[in-house]
């Protein structure tokens, strides 16, 4: 009995630490999930997490993967929804059971994010240190109300992001990489892309990081990569202002035209780890330009031939080749010496035999899992990926939509950018904002990202390290990962944009502070650089920590009243419609889980299938509407009878009810 009670006592004393961070989560977890109803109905800050509990249901009542009940969908992150479902098998019809129930997951999720972090960082760094940044990572009302509330599927992106990028590190940091042990990160990558599509920015570039085994190949590329889409994007804002969504398709033509020559180019030229057909550097330098240059015109002249590419902005592709022909003509080219035995060995087929393995076995894992979803999801809804995404992209089209505009002005994109809700807004409120509330975010941000950039630039001339240790920290192909995120919202048009999106944002802003407190700690020699980052690192904690749980206790306050709005809107909802009625709703998430004996039908498309989304852009979805068996529609007044494109669908079949809720009409329609 002595000997168990010792093993336990070694076991905390020696994962003290951990055993700190669950408390904490765990206090914070039990306090959400036990709450009064009211209370923890709060919780659940907004309407989209019920679309998949809601889905859930359906499936489990055996209505198929639908919304509605009567039309199929895809119109969600399928791991999420995939968790979900033992959840709310386990209530057995109970509603209020399973939203404890995802508040304790999303507890889980937000300590073994920070436990993975930590002990991430602990590998490189100090113990004490790792222990503070996880705090500050995961017990600050930033990271908490935007990824780790909600019900979404935030939470869980959040996790695989960070359980990938500690693969990816352990990977990049051992002595020897066996391509066998890339199999389970491209396993990870592809369920990280599962849980949210659009971190496949991350998981492509990660894995060009990982795969190519020499440094310099890895970060030529992904600059490559990154000026893809940053010429044209350049030359677009240069051309047209900042309003640059009329010409996304020639953007990214000349995104995916510009990485491939210039690709081509520097295999050809030894800008890469490859022997060159020519050695002298002048030489190669205006090989590099003529290439470049002559397959740019090549392409776009066979895209225009083929009508690949209908229309063509001729600054456009004057602007991008001129670039990139500079870009070709100044790039870094290794020195080569004739007869170099090394040389020799670097052979291009030599080279991609030995890149072959290591990316089979990172990519086709990644691939198939992708692969499979798209597949599967083309097979059973009519398209490979989430009808809502493709709605929101259409949004962004819409002249007038009621769901906001593309960034048009400077100031649009400063805030999309920059702003309280943007990728980098991390930066600027998760420790700050109780001191600095007064001031506007983007600066802050904007000031962060700079101090952080300057940081490690200085550490690298200072404290020099060789190239396999700074690309542990893999802030190169997270930094491609954002950067092609971040420009894709952007230029697509993407509209109605959400806090919850900047998963990766947040991670990547995490590792710039992590990355510089680590390695000033681990190279400093001098006391008071060393107390400098034990302060910074308290400053940064403390104050996070504490304004967290001030916020939660602000916002959260435990009310025993047995009226909430969600249930509220609902049961309103109930007396004022007939038993089966149909009812059409813009949103609809929260109302659709909580009504009873009614059939909810989501009217934006975010939930309904394909067809509809078809019938939307036609601009006629009456038939569809009697298909339904619509009976009311109940939405803001101002955006089913003005606002487009619902004035133009609509008209004519709303009548008026005196009934009203909280801004929503309910309206007769009639067929």
């Amino acid at each position: 009995m002595s000997k168990m009670r010792t093993g336990n006592q070694t076991y905390l004393r020696r994962h003290y630490r951990e055993c700190l961070l669950f408390l904490a989560v765990l206090a914070v977890t039990l306090y959400m999930a036990l709450a009064p109803e009211a209370t923890m109905l709060k919780w659940f800050n907004n309407d989209d997490g019920f679309y998949y509990f809601q889905v859930a249901k359906n499936i489990l009542a055996g209505k198929g993967i639908s919304f509605d009940g009567i039309s199929l969908t895809n119109g969600f992150h399928p791991l999420w929804l995939v968790i979900c479902l033992p959840i709310f098998a386990a209530a057995k019809g109970d509603l209020i059971l399973p939203l404890r129930l995802v508040a304790g997951v999303f507890g889980l999720l937000q300590f073994l994010s920070m436990l993975v972090v930590y002990r991430a960082l602990a590998r490189r760094t100090s113990p004490n240190l790792a222990w503070l940044l996880a705090g500050f990572l995961g017990l600050n009302w930033v990271t908490y109300n935007n990824l780790f509330t909600g019900g979404l599927e935030s939470a869980l992106a959040f996790f695989l992001v960070a359980c990938l990028c500690s693969a990816g590190q352990a990977y990049r940091s051992a002595t020897t990489g066996k391509p066998g042990r890339l199999i389970w990160v491209g396993l990870l990558a592809g369920l990280t892309v599962l849980s949210r599509l659009d971190t496949v920015f991350l998981a492509i570039f990660l894995g060009v990081w990982l795969v190519l085994e020499n440094r310099r190949d890895a970060s030529e590329l992904l600059t490559d990569a990154i000026l893809a889409l940053g010429i044209p994007v350049l030359v677009s804002i240069l051309r047209l202002g900042f309003g640059i969504s009329p010409l996304q398709k020639q953007i990214i033509f000349y995104a995916v035209i510009g990485f491939a020559a210039s690709s081509v180019s520097g295999f050809i030229t030894g800008r890469f780890s490859l022997r060159p057909f020519i050695i002298k550097p002048l030489a190669r330098r205006i090989a590099g330009v003529i290439i470049t240059g002559t397959l740019l015109v090549l392409s776009t002249g066979l895209a225009l031939v083929t009508r690949l590419l209908p229309n063509l902005s001729l600054s456009l592709f004057v602007g991008v080749t001129a670039l990139w022909s500079l870009t070709a003509a100044l790039g870094p080219y290794p020195q080569f010496v004739s007869g170099d035995g090394k040389l020799a060995r670097a052979g291009m087929p030599r080279t991609f035999t030995r890149w072959l393995p290591t990316g089979l076995a990172y990519f086709v894992p990644f691939a198939s899992l992708l692969g499979g979803y798209m597949l599967w999801s083309q097979l059973n809804f009519g398209t490979p990926m989430p009808v809502s995404g493709q709605i929101k992209h259409w949004w962004g089209s819409l002249a007038y939509g009621t769901y906001g505009a593309p960034i048009g002005t400077f100031m649009d994109f400063k805030d999309y950018l920059l702003g309280a809700n943007s990728p980098f807004a991390f930066l600027a409120r998760a420790s700050f904002l109780p001191w600095v509330g007064s001031l506007e975010p983007a600066w802050l941000a904007a000031g962060m990202l700079l101090l952080l950039l300057a940081a490690w630039l200085v550490l690298a001339r200072l404290h020099p390290v060789n190239a396999q240790t700074r690309g542990a920290w893999l802030i190169f192909p997270l930094s491609a990962a954002v950067f092609y995120r971040v420009i894709y919202f952007y230029v697509s048009g993407y509209s109605h944009i959400r806090a919850w999106y900047w998963v990766a944002e947040t991670f990547f802003c995490f590792v710039l502070i992590a990355g510089v407190l680590s390695e000033y700690l681990n190279r400093s020699q001098k006391a008071r650089h060393v107390r400098a980052v034990w302060l910074s690192a308290v400053v940064l904690t403390l104050p996070a920590v504490l304004w967290f749980g001030s916020r939660m206790a602000a916002e959260y306050r435990y009310n025993h009243s047995a009226e909430n709005a969600y249930m509220t809107e609902a049961r309103s909802l109930e007396n004022v419609t007939p038993a089966g009625a149909v009812i059409g709703m813009t949103g609809g998430g929260s109302v659709s889980y909580f009504i009873q004996e009614r059939t909810i039908v989501n009217l934006d498309g975010l939930m309904n299938n394909k067809t509809y989304f078809d019938a939307l852009r036609a601009g006629d979805i009456s038939g569809l509407m009697r298909e339904f068996g619509i009976q009311y529609i109940y939405a803001n007044q101002y955006m089913v009878t003005s606002g487009y494109p619902y004035k133009n669908l609509l008209a004519g079949h709303l009548i008026p009810t005196d009934y009203s809720f909280d801004g929503s009409t309910l309206f007769q329609y009639t067929p």
